[in-house]
């Protein structure tokens, strides 16, 4: 009993100074004018666009390394921002992102091909592709700082810290040249011995050496459009640069992206009445 008694004291006392410090800084005196309400606002984004290759990496077989990937990929998160001034705010992110990529190049191989009639085998080119699928997920915090010019347009600067909770790396191995002509004129067909089909699969799982800690520099700039007295869209654009590499298999081998974003934002505290 005693302590449900003082927690309804706490909280009384709690409330009383809350609501005695808000009509404080809303009350004006002869000496000090009253100060505007801070604008504070919450909603969640949307976005999509490329991912790129930056770099290089190799699969876990002795194979050439795979370079120039893209995909298209997506972003969504909540955020929450508030005024340092009238055109400065801060806030931060939560985002989950997408940033997964295709690669693929194609090579040439001397193997032994065996004629049916004769049971003499010769030295021939196959064409073959070289195929990497790899998915990655996200779970990134971007803090930032905001620049509001005007009421309309605003330029956003934010530092990422994220975290890849899921990665995944299919390579295939697709051949190219399914049948070849030996040198008495025959025709021979070419396929994957132990399958018998004209693709395989050369690894799939877990990205290798994967680094999962990651950082970023995350510049947005993008409108303000006033759809309720207290409700914003915003379309934008973001561009993603990774600081860190995402493995250690390979050459400087990052996922570098640039995002189509539309944010919906609620006003729960406003610095300015609007009609």
């Amino acid at each position: 009993m005693r302590f449900f008694k003082l927690f309804k004291f706490i909280l009384i006392f709690l409330l009383f100074c809350l609501t005695s410090n808000i009509q404080a800084q809303n009350i004006a005196s002869p000496l000090e004018p009253a100060k505007a309400p801070t604008q504070r606002e919450m909603g969640f984004l949307f976005a999509f666009g490329p991912n790129w290759q930056g770099g290089e990496f190799i699969d876990t077989c002795n194979c050439p390394s795979f370079k120039d990937g893209t995909k298209f990929g997506f972003s969504f998160g909540f955020l929450y921002e508030q005024d340092l001034s009238s055109a400065f705010q801060w806030g931060a992110a939560s985002i989950f992102n997408n940033l997964g990529l295709i690669a693929s190049y194609k090579q040439s191989e001397l193997i032994d091909a065996v004629s049916p009639s004769t049971g003499k085998s010769e030295k021939v080119t196959i064409w073959f592709r070289q195929e990497a699928k790899t998915n990655f997920w996200y779970s990134s915090l971007v803090p930032y700082l905001k620049w509001s010019p005007s009421e309309y347009f605003f330029v956003k600067l934010g530092f990422s810290a994220s975290y890849v909770f899921y990665s995944h790396l299919s390579h295939t191995k697709e051949l190219l040249t399914t049948s070849v002509r030996l040198g008495n004129g025959e025709p021979v067909n070419v396929k994957f011995t132990e399958s018998g089909s004209t693709m395989e699969t050369v690894y799939d799982g877990r990205f290798p050496a994967l680094n999962p800690l990651q950082f970023g520099i995350e510049p947005m700039v993008g409108l303000n459009l006033f759809i309720g007295k207290n409700v914003f869209l915003s379309p934008g654009f973001w561009y993603s640069l990774p600081l860190t590499t995402l493995s250690s298999k390979g050459a400087d081998f990052k996922s570098n992206s640039w995002r189509i974003f539309l944010e919906l934002r609620w006003a729960f505290s406003m610095r300015t009445k609007r009609n």
